[in-house]
């Protein structure tokens, strides 16, 4: 009973995780422009100005913000993910500013891609013609691949934004057997915090980021076996040139 309380014991990690998680999601919120697009949003509820006018338009510019909020947030649950404790701050700071070009762009292509969808489901509703939900299914499943991963991909390592996505987009079906699993349990996830009321504070208080420890545990697993394949890769690689010197050495 000491050790489950003590600060090597569980409650203690448990604690210190989900405090490091309501830190991170606070950020999120805050530097990815989400809760001033809320504040923004009821602002125009309580002024009665109309979700189709321009002012309101104005409520979704902070989203632009997301993409490097995003990107940074991964960044620490990764190194969590990856049992390096440390300072939440600084270190997300950090890593907004190192992916703020990147993350803006990959943002954007995320906005643009949900509001296609959207608008996909949105004329199936108006029309009930099937090809539209066949259509939304299929673009959802097709963006998803290209996106899961690719926050984490965006994180972790330096490429660019068509190459992040095309690699999101391989891994996505290359380990299937893993991300299917990952994806049903983010689903789960999204349906308990909208489940009711105290849920839906919960998801606001620690939603996000919670599916972002979720990804990241995924994509650590992913990223180290595909580290350690292209480790081998130029180890044999490698070997092969040594043998091929040393042979040709022999003949000279």
């Amino acid at each position: 009973m000491r050790d489950f309380f003590g600060v090597d014991g569980p409650l203690y990690r448990f604690l210190t995780k989900f405090y490091d998680i309501l830190k991170l999601n606070f950020m999120w919120l805050i530097f990815g422009g989400v809760a001033e697009f809320a504040a923004c949003s009821v602002l125009c509820d309580y002024y009665r100005i109309s979700p189709g006018s321009y002012l309101y338009l104005i409520c979704f510019i902070p989203l632009v913000l997301i993409g490097p909020a995003t990107a940074a947030a991964f960044t620490i649950t990764l190194r969590m993910v990856d049992e390096k404790e440390g300072y939440i701050g600084k270190p997300f700071l950090q890593a907004y500013k190192d992916n703020f070009g990147k993350g803006m762009i990959l943002g954007l292509v995320t906005l643009v891609a949900v509001f296609a969808i959207m608008i996909d489901f949105w004329v199936y509703t108006q029309t009930d013609q099937f090809a539209f939900m066949i259509l939304g299914i299929v673009a959802t499943i097709f963006i998803l691949s290209h996106l899961l991963f690719a926050y984490p991909l965006q994180a972790r390592y330096e490429n660019t934004i068509v190459n992040t996505l095309r690699n999101s987009h391989a891994i996505s079906f290359r380990y299937f057997k893993r991300s299917l699993p990952m994806l049903l349990i983010l689903i789960a996830l999204v349906v308990v915090f909208l489940w009711n009321f105290v849920t839906i504070f919960l998801g606001i208080l620690i939603g996000p980021c919670t599916l972002f420890y979720m990804i990241s545990s995924t994509s650590m697993y992913v990223f180290r076996q595909i580290e350690r394949e292209n480790n081998n890769m130029e180890q044999e690689r490698a070997s092969g040139e040594t043998s091929e010197r040393e042979a040709l050495e022999k003949e000279i």
